[in-house]
């Protein structure tokens, strides 16, 4: 499992790797933490075989203090995924607020 905290915002994922290239499944859950009028989101970042790092499409949590959207999906990077971590933010509109990080999780396939 892969989890960040940052002021008003949590995130956790459960991630499975099924190949070099593939996430067979994702698991992702972001969690509001305060009641201040901004939103919580949250993403994969990778890194690709040759070390670039890769930031893949936000989740959005709109949903006020408490809420706890669930997403459930795969991802595939043709470069490759040697490891994978989450980002999860507080944002207002387009303006990240702050963020915070997990650690890396390495791919076994690599």
């Amino acid at each position: 499992m892969l989890s960040a905290e940052t002021t008003g915002a949590y995130g956790d994922a459960y991630i499975t790797y099924g190949s070099k290239t593939y996430l067979s499944k994702i698991e992702f859950r972001s969690v509001d933490l305060l009641a201040d009028g901004h939103h919580a989101r949250l993403r994969l970042n990778t890194k690709r075989s040759d070390g670039s790092v890769a930031n893949w499409a936000w989740r959005y949590n709109y949903g006020g203090k408490g809420a706890q959207p669930e997403w459930t999906t795969t991802l595939s990077d043709s470069r490759g995924i040697t490891q994978v971590r989450l980002q999860v933010c507080r944002a207002e509109g387009d303006d990240i607020l702050n963020c915070a990080y997990s650690g890396w999780k390495l791919n076994a396939y690599k």
